[in-house]
């Protein structure tokens, strides 16, 4: 039935309904939102648009429970699309004034963000809104080329701006001690049934909504769970952090709910920065996930606190054609009802 809607991706930047009212406008910011990363593409966030605030809710029924056994990643896609729909509120002239955890009872409700009047529109950020539609997570190779210095800056400004740090690792030498860690990682993950299990059935058709969305999915399916492919899945991730021009790492002073709330908004700000720049960005965030290997990505850094993702970022080759987006659910699959408050 899905394939009969209009894909989430293909909504209008520029058709924001300026002039309806409140909850349409809010109603049409979730529509952004929902577009943010999320780990496995699980989109584990719900909403609930009121008449002049929306409250951001982490789904726990689509959680991880092997890979992220602690909801730490699920809370910070959650801080993904909470950053999300903000940016389109701002980016729209209105005004926004968002509390983290406001519900001292409803630990599931990370944020509520209201409209508290209108607002000058900054330049800026109706770039950052453009981009959120052309965001793509990209698994190819990269170019060479190097990352600008004044790029470089920006993404560590805007890291910084949302309560994190970014830590950047450009050299030969540290790519590859970070990608010793990711293959090490892949060891340590694939050769847990349970992990191969979990990874495996969020593996879908491309037509689900969700998920990873991979072709001949039964067969992979199959595979993954069957067969311990982390030795082969370590020499590729390897080559891939290696071969990236730079390696982002994105960490928070600490580790409760509200470091990864700020880790998700980070992570969102930085994304787009870089897709305005022309660089696209992947995930390897193995060595967070393996507890072991988590202090060890840690020092490698240098800074104070944890980790929480690890970006690679490059210009994208182009010959090796352009990433898809990943499937996203329908609004109304998100959206919780007044009354479920």
């Amino acid at each position: 039935m899905t394939s009969l809607l209009v894909d989430p991706w293909m909504v209008d930047v520029h058709g924001f309904p300026s002039d309806a009212d409140l909850r349409a406008r809010l109603n049409y910011a979730v529509r952004f939102a929902i577009l943010a990363p999320s780990s496995h593409n699980s989109q584990p966030w719900l909403f609930r648009v009121c008449d002049s605030h929306v409250d951001v809710v982490c789904d726990r029924t689509r959680a991880l429970p092997v890979v992220d056994p602690d909801d730490r990643e699920l809370v910070i896609s959650c801080g993904a699309a909470l950053f999300t729909l903000r940016l389109a509120l701002v980016a729209n002239g209105l005004r926004e004034h968002t509390t983290i955890m406001p519900d001292p009872i409803d630990f599931d409700v990370i944020a509520r963000v209201a409209v508290v009047g209108n607002a000058a529109i900054e330049p800026r950020d109706v770039e950052l809104f453009e981009a959120v539609a052309n965001r793509v997570t990209s698994r190819g190779p990269f170019l060479a080329d190097g990352v600008p210095e004044a790029v470089v800056a920006e993404l560590r400004g805007a890291a910084t701006r949302e309560g994190a740090w970014l830590s950047l690792h450009a050299s030969e030498g540290e790519r590859a001690d970070v990608g010793s860690l990711v293959a090490r990682g892949d060891l340590d993950q694939f050769a847990d049934e349970r992990f191969r299990r979990e990874l495996a059935l969020w593996m879908h058709h491309r037509r689900s909504g969700d998920g990873l969305a991979v072709r001949g999915v039964q067969i992979t399916r199959a595979l993954i769970r069957t067969f311990d492919l982390g030795g082969r899945r370590a020499r590729t991730d390897r080559d891939v952090a290696e071969g990236a021009p730079l390696l982002a790492v994105v960490g928070t002073p600490a580790d409760g709910v509200r470091d990864w709330i700020a880790a998700g908004q980070a992570i969102a700000r930085v994304l787009l920065v870089a897709q305005r720049a022309g660089l696209a960005a992947g995930f390897l965030n193995q060595p967070i996930e393996v507890p072991e290997l988590r202090p060890q990505l840690a020092a490698l850094t240098g800074q104070r606190g944890l980790p929480q993702l690890l970006l690679r970022l490059g210009y994208p080759d182009s010959r090796h054609g352009i990433p898809l987006h990943t499937p996203r659910r329908q609004l109304g699959d998100v959206l919780l009802d007044e009354d479920a408050a």
